[in-house]
């Protein structure tokens, strides 16, 4: 829940406002932006893994999911702010009061979240990410 919050806050940063502009605006590029390269082991022996990948990957299931609620651009950047209300004010619409449910909402978010925050560093600083 943290690292939503602390995320979240360089997109407010990204748009001066609550985010939701930058949010909007940016969504439809996460699929083909150049994130750079960060691998993992997940385990000794193993093959690394491409974060960025596998972020992107978990983030257009996140943003499919939600398209085929009906959402636009517009109402997933306010679902994603609703979210980081609930987490820091305790607003309750998008939060369902069982702490093990919230916890995996929070998660589900967090690749788009990271992947948007990310985009945001890059947009204020040219070059490499």
């Amino acid at each position: 829940m943290v690292e939503y919050l602390c995320l979240y806050r360089v997109l407010e940063w990204a748009d001066r406002a609550n985010g939701t502009r930058f949010v909007a605006g940016h969504l439809d590029q996460l699929a083909v932006f150049n994130f750079g390269t960060l691998e993992s082991l997940p385990d000794l022996g193993t093959d690394p893994i491409g974060v960025f990948e596998r972020y992107r990957f978990r983030a257009s299931e996140r943003i499919a999911a939600m398209r085929a609620e009906g959402l636009d651009n517009e109402a997933i950047a306010s679902r994603l702010d609703g979210l980081r209300n609930g987490l820091a004010h305790g607003k309750s619409r998008y939060l369902v009061h069982d702490f093990g449910a919230d916890l995996d909402h929070v998660a589900d978010q967090l690749p788009l979240v990271r992947l948007l925050a990310r985009r945001a560093v890059a947009t204020a600083m040219p070059g490499p990410a």
